[in-house]
């Protein structure tokens, strides 16, 4: 799933750390953006969180062979990564794959309000708060349940049937781990 036209290495090159290999794109049937990495040290296949061969150590926690900076493999076992794919509003209940072609209604004044966020790499009991404000205060607000089971897209929305009075409005999205807030996003509508 790379950029057309970003790839900056060829076949069997050898690369450094660091270096430029291409852009990450949302080409073929995706749910998002993302890139599948092979690590070969020396022609074998290994896992780069362990520097071990692929599939020796699957349940082991020793990173010390890691091929990450320890800053890198730090946020990506911290899930210091991003989470919120997008967010926005619209006008009426929307789903991913809305989100994803960008085929959910605009909102008007004569339409409902909704405000919508679009996640990946969820985790089990993850929950998400959701809140719109506007002209007089809270427009809206809602918190998802836990979530049962690990999700790799998510999208939660918020909003009101009635329609919006003329004005700016403000979503805000939280994405809530083991009862603390690990992702917070806002939005401004500037005006209906």
């Amino acid at each position: 799933h790379m950029e057309k036209g970003s790839i900056a290495v060829n076949p069997g090159e050898r690369v450094k750390r660091g270096q430029k290999i291409g852009l990450m794109g949302l080409s073929g049937a995706t749910e998002f953006p993302h890139i599948h990495v092979s690590v070969r040290r020396d022609g074998i296949v290994v896992d780069p969180f362990t520097g071990s061969p692929a599939g020796t150590n699957c349940q082991a926690a020793d990173t010390s062979g890691s091929l990450f900076s320890a800053d890198a493999l730090k946020r990506l076992q911290n899930g210091g990564f991003r989470h919120l794919l997008e967010d926005g509003f619209a006008g009426g209940q929307v789903n991913g794959k809305q989100v994803l072609k960008g085929t959910y209604k605009r909102p008007t004044l004569s339409s409902p309000l909704v405000y919508f966020a679009k996640y990946i790499n969820l985790r089990k009991g993850d929950f998400i708060r959701l809140s719109i404000t506007g002209p007089g205060g809270e427009y809206a607000r809602s918190q998802t349940k836990p979530l049962d089971r690990k999700k790799s897209t998510y999208t939660a929305y918020v909003g009101r049937k009635r329609p919006p009075k003329p004005g700016i409005y403000r979503g805000q999205a939280e994405l809530i781990r083991n009862g603390r807030v690990i992702h917070s996003h806002k939005s401004k509508l500037k005006s209906l």
